[in-house]
């Protein structure tokens, strides 16, 4: 996933999750164009752009020389607009294999482009209003002759102050009692009573902050919960400064308060959607189990695990058989379904929460068993060919069996720091190789 923010060079990245450095480099910038990829395209028609294929689309003539270094086989891409429909950047997705987006996807990467315009746009302003509280700070002096200019600014950016002689009352703007949910005839703002507005979980961090500031002679600056008088809670980000008389004894404080409330609900939203984004790149988009790139990251992190404990790792290759024989006979989506219902069928025999089942491409699927010999793993293989035989699945094309059936290879192996984690992958798939050379709807182990 990345973020291109729109400059007047052009695209250039302002976020990215596990895209290559170098691949960064090179679109840093991005002319816009109809043919400068996904993302150049879907900025200069602000509108989104898809591309299943990166080796066949023809948006992605001029950049596919570098596919083969980066990887990406799709890419799809959401421009990021504003209300004045100006173009704030461009979302785009990488894919490792060719895909195309369900209704699902696309719903969740239009949120998520929405979220990102919100912040983006709330960040703008945030910039400009703490160049204003710097300068609103330096001028503390001058807060009484500029009250009607400031009380304005704090209706707009929900932003009140405060000021406290460090003796009697505190005074509040009617901003600041806005956030709180109060009215200036009901109650009277002492120290003690802003106290008890704060979330009880919250109180001593605000009251630390406060001696902190008083002890050390130094402005604080804290993000806290308030609860108003409905019992709705609020996030609020404080900044506040005392003055000293010249003996070092407190005698004047103010400080402003700002309800950051919907914007941390933005940042919640965000990040709950980027998770989701975040676990549909790792799921097949057919059987909806782990696809090949989660296969990838847990061979590697179990690979580690198992050298470092010195445990054995199996793994299980499946393979339906005579699948395009199948295909050809009853079409594309009888084979979709076919795949859906294996992948089913095998992932239930998965009950380790350390085991993963995997599509690893076209009819093949991978078993990953951690802390498992070759003998219990050949048994778990075995349980998985007679569970797809046991579905009695059709199957009428040059197949002796009359019903689908799969052939599955089992390589074990306790691995050390010289020997590469392909070698577990080669030596299963050298077992398939041979279940398949005798006579499939066959359990093979490598020994």
């Amino acid at each position: 996933v990345a973020i291109l923010r729109h400059t007047n060079e052009g695209l250039r990245p302002l976020a990215g999750n596990r895209i290559p450095k170098n691949w960064a480099k090179l679109i840093n910038p991005l002319p816009l164009g109809p043919n400068h990829g996904s993302c150049g395209t879907a900025g200069f028609l602000k509108q989104r752009v898809i591309v299943e294929n990166i080796l066949e689309d023809p948006l992605w003539a001029d950049y596919r020389e570098y596919q083969p270094i980066h990887g990406f086989m799709a890419c799809w891409s959401q421009p990021i607009i504003n209300n004045r429909n100006e173009l704030l950047g461009t979302l785009a997705i990488y894919f490792k294999n060719s895909r195309k987006p369900k209704h699902q996807e696309l719903e969740i990467m239009q949120a998520l482009a929405n979220s990102v315009r919100t912040l983006v746009e709330r960040k703008n302003y945030e910039q400009q209003l703490n160049c204003a509280i710097e300068k609103a700070e330096l001028r503390a002096h001058e807060l009484n002759t500029s009250l009607k200019r400031l009380k304005k600014v704090e209706e707009i950016a929900h932003l009140g102050s405060w000021e406290w002689n460090m003796q009697s009352e505190m005074a509040w703007t009617d901003e600041l009692y806005r956030i709180f949910g109060l009215e200036p005839q009901e109650f009277t703002p002492t120290y003690d009573a802003f106290i008890e507005c704060i979330h009880p979980d919250d109180r001593e961090k605000v009251k630390l902050a406060v001696t902190m500031s008083l002890s050390q002679k130094r402005p604080f600056s804290i993000e806290y919960r308030i609860t108003c008088k409905d019992g709705t809670e609020k996030v609020v980000h404080e900044h506040g400064n005392v003055e000293f008389d010249s003996l070092g004894k407190p005698t004047h404080a103010h400080g402003i308060m700002h309800d950051i409330t919907e914007r941390k609900e933005y940042e919640k939203n965000l990040h709950n959607l980027t998770s989701k984004l975040e676990s549909l790149s790792y799921q097949d988009g057919l059987t909806d189990i782990p696809n090949r790139r989660m296969f990838d990251i847990t061979l590697n992190q179990e690979w580690k695990r198992s050298c470092r404990e010195q445990q054995p790792l199996s793994l299980i290759m499946i393979d339906i058989d005579y699948f395009k024989q199948y295909n050809d006979h009853y079409g594309h989506q009888s084979g979709d379904d076919c795949l859906k219902t294996v992948a089913l069928s095998i992932a239930k025999l998965v009950n380790r929460s350390s085991d993963l089942c995997a599509r690893y491409g076209g009819e093949e699927f991978v078993l990953l068993l951690p802390n498992i010999n070759l003998e219990q793993a050949t048994q778990v293989a075995e349980k998985c060919r007679e569970s797809i035989f046991r579905l009695n699945i059709p199957h009428a094309a040059q197949c002796p069996c009359s019903v689908i059936t799969v052939s599955a290879g089992v390589f074990t192996i306790t691995p050390d720091k010289e020997t590469p984690s392909s070698l577990l992958v080669k030596n299963a798939d050298k077992a398939l190789y041979l279940a398949k050379n005798n006579g499939r709807n066959l359990v093979m182990p490598f020994c």
